[in-house]
C-alpha cells in the first residue's frame, strides 16, 4: 500500500491539532484577564465557551447536530452526563449548551500549559481518578459549583474508550447530583465516521449526534442511591446510541450519517 495515505492522513490529524492549540491559545489569553476583573470566569465564558466548542468542530470538519433539546431546561441547573466517545465529545458539548457548565476533569489536564490555568482559574473541578480517599472532597468541590448555580459535565466513564463500548460509568457525579438536589442530564454522544476511518489520533469524526435524554430526578434519592442512579444513566444513553438519527431511515449503515438534515433542536443549539 502507498505510504501517501498515511502521510496525508498525519498531516491532516497535525493540522486539527494545531487549530485546536490555537483556539485554545486565543481563548485562554483573553479570559484570563477577565477572570482577573471579574473574580470568577461567567464573562468569559459566556463569551467564548460555546463559540470554541463550534470553531474547533468546524475546524476539523466534524457537523454537529442535537436531538431531544426539548428536554433542555437553561434556567434551571443540573448534571450533564455524556459518554466519553472522544475529546470531540467535549468540544460539541460546549459547542451545544450555552449555559454556565463546568466541567470534573482528570487532575492531571491541570499540567497542560495554559488550558490547566484557564481551567482552574474559572472554575471547573479537578479530581483524582481512582484516588478514593480524595473522593470526598472531590463530589464536595462539585456540589459547591451546582449550589452557585453552575451546571455540571461529568465524562462519567473516566476516560474515552478506545471500542467505541460505553464504559460503566464512576457513581462520583451522581453522588453529587444526589448532595445537591438537581436533575442528571444524559446525553448520548453519537461519532460517527467516514468509511475507512477509525478512531485514531490523526482521525476525526464526519458527524457528532447529541441526543439529549429525559432529566433523571433526584427527589427522594440518598447517598446510596447514586449506583442505581448511574445505571439508569448509562442505560438511558445506551438506548439513544441505538435509535436511527432523526430524519433518517431506520436501519441506516453503522457509521455513516444519517441525511435527515439539521433537526429544529439543531438550529437552536447552532445559533446559541
Amino acid at each position: 500500500m502507498s505510504a501517501a495515505g498515511p502521510i496525508r492522513r498525519g498531516v491532516r490529524g497535525l493540522w486539527r491539532w494545531l487549530g485546536i492549540d490555537a483556539a485554545v491559545t486565543f481563548c485562554a489569553t483573553l479570559s484570563l484577564p477577565t477572570i482577573a476583573i471579574t473574580g470568577d470566569g461567567r464573562f468569559g465564558h459566556r463569551i467564548f465557551a460555546s463559540g470554541w466548542g463550534r470553531f474547533i468542530l468546524r475546524w476539523c470538519g466534524v457537523r454537529l447536530r442535537t436531538e431531544g433539546m426539548e428536554h433542555f431546561d437553561p434556567t434551571r441547573p443540573a448534571v450533564i452526563v455524556a459518554n466519553h466517545a472522544s475529546h470531540y465529545a467535549f468540544y460539541a458539548v460546549a459547542a451545544a449548551f450555552p449555559v454556565q457548565w463546568r466541567a470534573v476533569i482528570r487532575r492531571g489536564m491541570r499540567r497542560i500549559p495554559l488550558f490547566g490555568t484557564l481551567a482552574e482559574r474559572a472554575g471547573h473541578v479537578f479530581i483524582r481518578i481512582g484516588d478514593t480517599s480524595q473522593a470526598v472532597e472531590d463530589i464536595r468541590a462539585g456540589t459547591a459549583r451546582l449550589t452557585e448555580g453552575y451546571w455540571l459535565l461529568v465524562f462519567p466513564e473516566g476516560r474515552p474508550s478506545p471500542g467505541g463500548e460505553v464504559l460503566p460509568f464512576r457513581k462520583g457525579a451522581f453522588r453529587v447530583a444526589i448532595d445537591a438536589g438537581v436533575p442528571v442530564v444524559p446525553v448520548a454522544v453519537d461519532e460517527r465516521y467516514r468509511s475507512g476511518d477509525s478512531k485514531t489520533w490523526d482521525a476525526a469524526p464526519a458527524e457528532m449526534i447529541l441526543r439529549v435524554c429525559a432529566p433523571l430526578p433526584v427527589a427522594g434519592l440518598t447517598a446510596q442511591d447514586a449506583e442505581g442512579l448511574a445505571l439508569r444513566a448509562r442505560e438511558a444513553i445506551l438506548e439513544a446510541l441505538h435509535r436511527s438519527p432523526e430524519g433518517s431511515p431506520e436501519g441506516s449503515p453503522e457509521g455513516s450519517p444519517g441525511g435527515g438534515g439539521e433537526t429544529p433542536a439543531g438550529r437552536v443549539a447552532n445559533r446559541a
